[in-house]
């Protein structure tokens, strides 16, 4: 799934892309939220992280390693709630992240980051499910073919 496409989500309302727009058609898997500093050694690729920013609103040098090491392991984006520990996403975490084509996401401050994280993780649970049942349906029809004798041209 594509992170333009998790952006449209109800619960997405009023987020806003502050950086790394050219990064929007990203893959994700799955959506984490930030519990602690070393995150980053439990981040895998195409991971959506969300954050409230503690950990970061007296040091804006961890910020910046932390879109540089996400960047890195091929993460999706970096969601980042606002007006709770930090006002603003800070300038050089902006630039940073435009430069690196890194989508860094303002979360609005009345959405629960539990929300995002459950409801995206079922829609994208949602995604894969449809597609596994299309994939054995497609199974289930090759089997039946074979099983019933039908010439290849058939298959």
């Amino acid at each position: 799934m594509k992170l333009y496409d998790l952006l449209k989500l109800p619960i997405f309302n009023g987020a806003t892309i502050a950086a790394g727009e050219n990064g929007i058609s990203r893959e994700v898997n799955t959506v984490n939220m930030m519990d602690a500093p070393d995150i980053i050694h439990f981040l895998k690729e195409h991971d959506l992280l969300v954050t409230t920013a503690f950990h970061f609103k007296d040091d804006l040098e961890s910020l910046l390693c932390l879109i540089v090491e996400m960047n890195k392991q091929g993460c999706a984006a970096l969601g980042i709630k606002t007006k709770r520990f930090i006002d603003n996403i800070p300038e050089k975490a902006i630039a940073l992240a435009n430069e690196l084509e890194f989508p860094l996401i303002e979360l609005p401050v009345q959405t629960s980051l539990g929300d995002i994280v459950n409801q995206s993780l079922s829609y994208i649970l949602d995604i894969r499910t449809n597609e596994l049942h299309q994939a054995m349906q497609a199974h289930q029809q090759f089997t039946n073919d074979v099983m019933s004798g039908q010439g290849i041209e058939k298959i």
